[in-house]
């Protein structure tokens, strides 16, 4: 039985996330999600709060790869 999400996905974790580091989540998001890890500098375990714009960009490319770019209100 196949265990991975059938919806695209980003993951993400600080470079020093002492709760989940890289090391320790890259395997689980590979075998459980089949999607990659996004390990961001200069992050701990509070990616959100500790690089919003980093998250942002993120989530515009995931929205990007799945639906085309997205245009401006009113075009």
């Amino acid at each position: 039985m196949d265990s991975r999400r059938s919806v695209p996905c980003v993951v993400a974790t600080g470079r020093h996330d002492a709760f989940f580091p890289p090391r320790v989540l890259a395997p689980a998001v590979r075998d459980r999600l089949g999607a990659g890890l996004r390990v961001v500098d200069g992050a701990g375990h509070l990616v959100l709060d500790e690089k919003p714009a980093t998250v942002a960009e993120m989530v515009n490319e995931l929205h990007a790869a799945v639906n085309g770019p997205s245009r401006p209100p009113g075009q």
